[in-house]
């Protein structure tokens, strides 16, 4: 069912990207829309340190965001800003493509992006469903981190 699937979703995504995560200073009206595990952490939460894991991390939230219930967790529980201050944050261009990957599903709408929703999957074929990743041009990719801002 579509409400325990969301649900799921949620605490999914809350756990899973905790670890990107820093202590930054976030304005009142988007932290009151977080999750209240991502709330008002502290100034000193340090992000994962170790690279890789965080590129594993950003792909994680990206492959969980090819469902449409899980992009509108995101949405919902307001991920965009947390995710744009690990974008600038992270130094190294790999990690900081995987994790703009995940924000352009969030900030874009459904119809401009070429995700399946769960419901148009054929039967049988959920494990060859494949989330198509969208090279943008360098000048919208330069201006991701300021969308919505």
């Amino acid at each position: 069912s579509a409400p325990r699937d969301t649900c799921e979703a949620v605490v999914s995504t809350q756990s899973t990207g905790y670890p990107l995560c820093g202590g930054e200073e976030i304005d009142e009206e988007d932290m009151d829309k977080l999750p209240l595990d991502l709330q008002y952490l502290p100034e000193d939460k340090e992000r994962e340190h170790d690279l890789q894991t965080r590129i594993l991390i950003s792909d994680t939230l990206f492959q969980m965001g090819g469902t449409y219930s899980v992009r509108e967790a995101y949405r919902a529980g307001n991920y965009y800003p947390l995710l744009k201050n690990y974008d600038q944050w992270e130094e190294n261009l790999d990690a900081r493509e995987h994790i703009q990957n995940v924000i352009y599903i969030i900030i874009q709408d459904d119809g401009e992006v070429d995700l399946r929703k769960e419901d148009e999957l054929p039967a049988g074929c959920e494990d060859e469903a494949k989330v198509e990743v969208v090279k943008l041009p360098a000048t919208e990719e330069a201006d991701l981190t300021s969308a919505g801002s």
